[in-house]
């Protein structure tokens, strides 16, 4: 071989190595660019779901607290119920006693 043709097979040999770099940096860009859109479609995905579970958390603070409340509310009318039992109770006691004085048998054997 002579040096003009030598020269010329490096130029080409070099031409194609720079050719295959050159789709090989192409590709990696597609690929980057793949990634990227897949990562702010994660992204996304991931903002949506920390919504979703701000909501979850709220609805179950409310939740607890309604459910606080209407405990609360169970055990006043609880409190009521046996502040009104303790009150019938007394007023049952105090009749018979009164009728019994009276001397009203008759009344108390029937009930």
């Amino acid at each position: 071989m002579d040096g003009m043709t030598a020269s010329w097979a490096l130029m080409g040999i070099a031409a194609c190595g720079l050719l295959v770099l050159g789709l090989l940096a192409a590709l990696l860009l597609v690929h980057g660019q793949h990634l990227q859109a897949l990562l702010v479609a994660q992204c996304r995905h991931n903002a949506r779901q920390r919504d979703c579970l701000q909501r979850l958390e709220r609805d179950e603070r409310e939740l607890r607290s309604a459910v606080r409340a209407e405990r609360a509310q169970v055990a006043q009318l609880q409190r009521k119920v046996e502040l009104l039992q303790a009150v019938l109770s007394d007023a049952l006691y105090r009749q018979k006693v009164v009728l019994t004085e009276a001397g009203d048998e008759d009344v108390l054997s029937e009930n």
